[in-house]
C-alpha cells in the first residue's frame, strides 16, 4: 500500500498541516492553517499526558474514546479529516510537536493507531546524517537488555525471558539481565547486533541529559549511544520499553516523556538505527511485555513495524482494556519497513522491496564450472524442500467495517447483543504467492458446533498488491504474504442463546486461530445493525 505523509508544524495559536499522498502529483499543494489558542493546546497536552499516566482501571476505553475525538475534533480541520478518513495505506507523521499523538486520535470509528498503521518523523534542525549502506547478516543478531538495579521493576526478567523465548528459534539472540546488564557490557554489544530490545527505566541524570539506566547505575546517554554505533554498518531495529513500578502523579508528564524518549531515540537514529518503537509515558511492564512479544511475533511472520506494532496494540487491548500500554507506544520511522528474511539471509528492509543482484555476481554466476552449477541445483533443491514458515492468523470482532476500508473491523469488542450483526476480521500473513487457499470459521459452543457459514468472505485484499475482486466467496488465490479478510455474521437466528462462543477460523482444513466471544441479551435489541456511516460523512458526524 501507499504511504502518505502527514506535517505538522506548530506556529503562535495555529496549527500548520500538508498531506502528501502518492497519486496527487499536481503542480498544487493545499495547506491547512488551522487556527487554535495556545492554551488549548497546552490544556490537550496535560489531558493527553493524565490519561497515559493513570493506573489501569475501568472506563479507561471511555476516556481514551473521549479525549481522542476532543483531539479529532479540535487539532484537524474539517476538510483534512475528509482525506484522512479517505486513506486506506500507512501514515508517516513529520512533525516536531510533541505531546499530542496522532495515533490517540478517534475519528468517530476509531483509534487512528488501530485504524492505520503509523509512524512518525522527527523533524529538527540538527544536520542529518548521510545514508550508509544497509548490511546483510548472515543471520539475525538480536540484543535483549533487562536492566532493573532498583529493583522496583518485577516484569523486566520475565519480559527479557519471553521476548527471548520467542525470538531464539529465528536468530541468535544474547540476553543481558541483572548484573550482566552492565555499562560496559552493553557498550560492547551494542554495535555487534541487528535488533536491539530494551526495558528498563529512562532516566535522567543531574546533569540533564536522558538515557537507559544500566545495571550499575550508570546511564547510556543519547551521547554514548551515538557514538558507539556510528562506526558499525548495523542498521539496527530498536525497541525501548521505558518501565515504571508504579502510575500516578509522581512520573514524568506525557510531553516531558516523550522529550526523554526522542532524545534517546535521536541517539540511536543518529546512530544510525533504521526505526525505534518506544513509549509515550511510563508504561505498565506486565501488558508492555504482551505488547513487544505480540509485535515480534508479527515482524518475525513478515508483517511491516507499522502494520505489526497496529496489530500488536489491538491485541494488547483486547487483554487489557483497561490499561494505557495499547496506546502508549509509537514508531519512530517508516510504517512500511519490514523485517525479512530469505533462508538464512535476514535485514531490515522496505516492505515489498525486492533485492538486487549486482553484475559482479552476475559475472561469477556465468563463470561457474560444471560442477558448481551442480553443487547450486542441490542447493536449490534443499532450499525448495526445506520447511517453509506456517500461515498465521489473527482474528478479531468489532460492531462495525470500516466504510471504504480494506476488511478491517472497526473498534474491537469482546461482546455484543443478541441479535445485533458482528463482523469477525481475520489477518492472515505468510501465504505463498500464487497458491490458493480454502478458508471457513465455525461457531462452537460447548464443543458442539451451533453454525458453519459458507461463502461469506467480504473482498478479500491483499496487502501491497491491490484488491482481489470481491463477492462472497470460500476461497481466494492469494496475491501477496498477507490478507485481510472479514465476515458479517448476523446473529439473528445464528447464535440460539446468550453465553460464551468459541470461534475457530480454518485455512486448509487446519485450525490456525480461535478466540471466545460472548453474546449477552438485550429486549431491546434490533434483529438487525445500525447501518455505518460513509468515510466522507463520520469525522463530521463525530464532530458535530
Amino acid at each position: 500500500m501507499a504511504l502518505a505523509t502527514l506535517h505538522v508544524e506548530k506556529a503562535p495559536g495555529r496549527l500548520r498541516y500538508r498531506l502528501d499522498t502518492p497519486d496527487r502529483y499536481g503542480l498544487l499543494q493545499e495547506e491547512f492553517d488551522h487556527a487554535i489558542p495556545d492554551t488549548t493546546v497546552s490544556e490537550l497536552q496535560a489531558r493527553v499526558s493524565a490519561l497515559l499516566r493513570r493506573a489501569e482501571a475501568p472506563g479507561f476505553a471511555h476516556e481514551a474514546r473521549a479525549l481522542g475525538s476532543r483531539l479529532y475534533c479540535d487539532l484537524v480541520p474539517e476538510r483534512l479529516r475528509v482525506q484522512l478518513e479517505s486513506l486506506t495505506g500507512p501514515i508517516l507523521v513529520s512533525t516536531a510537536l510533541y505531546g499530542l499523538p496522532l495515533e490517540l486520535f478517534h475519528d468517530g470509528q476509531n483509534f487512528l493507531g488501530l485504524r492505520s498503521a503509523v509512524g512518525r518523523r522527527l523533524v529538527m534542525s540538527r544536520q542529518i546524517p548521510p545514508e550508509t549502506a544497509l548490511r546483510t547478516p548472515d543471520r539475525l543478531q538480536i540484543l535483549i537488555i533487562g536492566s532493573d538495579p532498583r529493583g522496583n521493576l518485577p516484569f523486566v526478567e520475565s519480559e527479557a525471558n519471553s521476548i527471548y523465548e520467542a525470538l531464539e528459534p529465528v536468530a541468535d539472540v544474547f540476553l543481558l539481565t541483572g548484573a550482566q546488564a552492565a555499562f560496559e557490557d552493553v557498550v560492547a554489544r551494542l554495535p555487534k547486533v541487528d535488533v536491539i530490545h530494551y526495558c528498563g527505566h529512562i532516566d535522567r541524570s543531574r546533569a540533564g541529559p536522558s538515557g537507559l539506566l544500566l545495571a550499575d547505575e550508570r546511564l547510556l546517554s543519547a551521547d554514548d549511544i551515538e557514538g558507539t554505533l556510528r562506526e558499525t554498518p548495523r542498521r539496527p531495529l530498536v525497541f525501548l520499553n521505558g518501565c515504571a513500578s508504579f502510575r500516578g502523579a509522581d512520573s514524568a508528564t506525557a510531553t516531558q516523556w516523550e522529550e526523554d524518549l526522542s532524545s534517546v531515540a535521536y541517539g540511536f537514529i543518529f546512530g544510525g538505527a533504521r526505526a525505534v518503537v518506544g513509549t509515550l509515558s511510563d508504561v505498565s511492564d506486565r501488558h508492555a511485555a504482551l505488547l513487544a512479544t505480540e509485535f515480534y511475533r508479527r515482524i518475525v511472520g513478515g508483517q511491516s513495524l507499522g502494520e505489526a506494532l497496529r496489530g500488536a496494540r489491538s491485541r494488547c487491548r483486547e487483554v487489557a482494556p483497561h490499561s494505557p500500554t495499547w496506546l502508549s507506544f509509537v514508531l519512530y520511522g517508516s510504517p512500511m519497513l519490514a523485517l525479512t528474511s530469505d533462508g538464512p539471509v535476514a535485514a531490515l528492509v522496505p516492505e515489498a522491496s525486492k533485492p538486487t543482484i549486482p553484475p559482479a555476481e552476475k559475472r561469477s554466476l556465468r563463470r561457474l564450472s560444471r560442477w558448481g552449477m551442480v553443487a547450486l541445483l542441490v542447493a536449490a533443491l534443499i532450499i525448495y524442500m526445506w520447511p517453509r514458515p506456517q500461515p498465521v492468523a489473527i482474528l478479531t470482532f468489532s460492531e462495525t467495517h470500516l466504510p471504504g476500508q480494506p476488511p478491517r473491523c472497526g473498534e474491537p469488542t469482546t461482546e455484543l447483543e443478541l441479535g445485533k450483526t458482528l463482523v469477525v476480521c481475520v489477518t492472515l500473513s505468510n501465504l505463498n504467492p500464487n497458491r490458493e487457499y480454502n478458508v471457513r470459521f465455525e461457531v462452537v459452543r460447548n464443543g458442539h458446533p451451533v453454525y458453519i457459514p459458507h461463502g461469506t468472505i467480504r473482498e478479500p485484499l491483499s496487502a501491497g498488491s491491490g484488491q482481489q475482486g470481491g463477492g462472497s466467496v470460500d476461497r481466494f488465490i492469494a496475491h501477496g504474504t498477507t490478507y485481510h479478510l472479514a465476515w458479517d455474521l448476523d446473529s439473528w437466528g445464528k447464535i440460539p442463546d446468550p453465553g460464551v462462543y468459541s470461534f475457530r477460523f480454518y485455512l486448509n482444513g487446519t485450525q490456525r486461530d480461535h478466540r471466545d466471544f460472548t453474546f449477552v441479551s438485550d429486549i431491546s435489541a434490533s434483529p438487525k445493525a445500525a447501518p455505518s456511516r460513509s468515510a466522507t460523512s463520520r469525522g463530521r458526524d463525530a464532530c458535530a
